[in-house]
């Protein structure tokens, strides 16, 4: 991060702080640039295709994305780059999906503020987002990023129909199932395009997973989907798995937990 960027996560860092109630030294931080490494390669590619779980297991996800310039390239960034940028909005998903949208942030001059509907329906759809394998066709890579996406989306459908069913429904899945539900085949598309510099193929993506996951949820009862929903480890009223992410809010109290993870 340049230094217009690093201000901006100190002062982000102490909002989440006093308005978690948990001291600065107990927050942990979830930073890409950090925490994904950088020198080898192959170990880079896994930990970018694992965003959505970074993201899951965070208690809260703060949105870096002051108006600036990119350290690398000179190109002007800010909230419109962020929101462009497709592993930018899986992790957004996977924050909502988890926590629901009252724990993702927007950092700005004035301090933390909440993401709106009107803004999660701006940015949920995944696949209208930029990827620098599509930008650079897929040059040295035999398999576009979207491809890595069908596994972990179609496990997030899973658990918003899950939620339809009564296992594990707050107001994130309900959110995001209405926004998608509406529009299945722009969420999820059955083909893609796979372009290179000497031509284009087309793809299957998602082809017929979707009515898959949907017979396997409509055939099982509510006792063998809640053998599911338990091994899945996401038993509480939140939708967290709690082996491996506190509750974001204690449910009696009202309160943060003292342990604080911050993507």
């Amino acid at each position: 991060p340049n230094e217009v960027q690093r201000q901006r996560m100190l002062l982000a860092l102490d909002q989440i702080s006093a308005k978690a109630g948990v001291a600065f030294e107990d927050l942990f931080v979830w930073l890409d640039i950090l925490s994904v490494p950088q020198e080898h390669e192959g170990i880079k590619v896994l930990a970018v295709n694992s965003l959505y779980v970074y993201a899951s297991v965070c208690n809260a996800l703060v949105i870096i994305a002051p108006d600036s310039v990119h350290a690398n390239t000179g190109e002007k960034t800010g909230l419109h780059t962020y929101t462009s940028r497709v592993w930018c909005r899986v992790e957004q998903l996977a924050a909502v999906a988890t926590h629901g949208k009252d724990n993702v942030y927007i950092s700005n001059a004035d301090g933390l503020a909440n993401v709106s509907e009107a803004y999660l329906q701006s940015v949920m759809n995944i696949f209208e987002g930029e990827m620098s394998c599509c930008r650079m066709k897929h040059k040295h890579n035999d398999r576009c990023d979207k491809e890595t996406l069908v596994t972990p989306l179609l496990g997030v459908w899973f658990i918003i129909l899950l939620a339809q069913r009564g296992f594990g429904k707050h107001e994130g899945v309900d959110m995001l199932y209405k926004m998608m539900s509406a529009d299945l085949p722009s969420f999820f598309p059955t083909m893609t395009e796979f372009a290179t510099e000497s031509g284009t193929e087309t793809r299957v993506l998602f082809g017929d997973m979707l009515k898959r996951v949907q017979a396997l949820v409509d055939e099982k009862s509510d006792e063998q989907l809640q053998a599911i929903f338990t091994d899945l480890s996401v038993g509480n009223d939140r939708g967290l798995d709690t082996k491996v992410a506190a509750p974001v809010v204690s449910e009696d109290k009202g309160e943060f937990d003292s342990d604080f993870f911050v993507l």
